[in-house]
């Protein structure tokens, strides 16, 4: 019984301190410096999201309304190179907005491209025709919150239809994403866990009072 009765407890107990949290963020980059920014920079008040750019360098926070909503990021030149973001521990949903998908640089069935990896495989992808209106009025996501495939680095870039990043700057903003976090159990699985001790150790005494009586009587 005894154990029977601890073995329940330490289920329940181990699924309330393990069981997966995720925590939302929204990176708006108001709070960001304007200016190039080297590669690997975080934005201001969200470390758990680094950002880098395919080539190398071109990174650069400012406004560019109507292309961003205030400060955003913007990708240049308009080479082909393409925004990358790496978490600090695993997303199961990200989204963000942009801009920028000028039709002097576009053509009719050009993309958003949103791919998703975990390490160095490719997780899944998403992709948004471009309306090619040069504002930022469209979002691409990937992922359901609190159920979706786990992944810790996204690409995005402008594409054609085939995939390819085309020659026109990423401008992005707006990004939300679900970082893993550890469990925090509640004040009621607190509870439980107490009274679960507590109930153990009850076990414990009653076994050993029994275990003394029955010793005394055998002398």
């Amino acid at each position: 019984m005894m154990r029977r009765a601890f073995s329940s407890f330490a289920l329940v107990a181990a699924c309330a301190v393990s069981s997966p949290a995720f925590a939302a963020t929204t990176i708006d980059f108001e709070a960001t410096s304007q200016g190039p920014k080297a590669e690997g920079f975080s934005a201001t008040g969200a470390p758990q999201l680094t950002f880098r750019s395919a080539s190398g360098s071109g990174l650069e926070v400012g406004n560019f309304t109507p292309q961003t909503a205030g400060n955003g990021l913007a990708v240049f030149p308009d080479t082909g190179n393409y925004l990358i973001g790496s978490f600090a521990t695993t997303v199961d949903f990200m989204s963000l907005m942009f801009g920028n998908d000028d039709p002097c640089c576009s053509q009719p069935g050009d993309r958003a491209l949103l791919k998703l990896f975990l390490g160095s495989n490719l997780v899944g992808s998403n992709f948004v025709g471009l309306n090619r209106n040069d504002i930022l009025d469209q979002s691409v996501s990937f992922g359901l919150i609190g159920g979706g495939l786990l992944f810790d680095r996204f690409e995005f870039s402008y594409a054609n239809a085939s995939g390819a990043p085309i020659n026109l700057i990423e401008t992005v903003d707006n990004i939300t994403f679900n970082t893993a976090i550890s469990a925090v159990p509640e004040p009621a699985t607190w509870m439980m866990m107490l009274l679960g001790f507590g109930s153990i150790g009850f076990a414990i005494r009653r076994r050993k009072v029994a275990i003394n009586t029955v010793s005394h009587n055998l002398a």
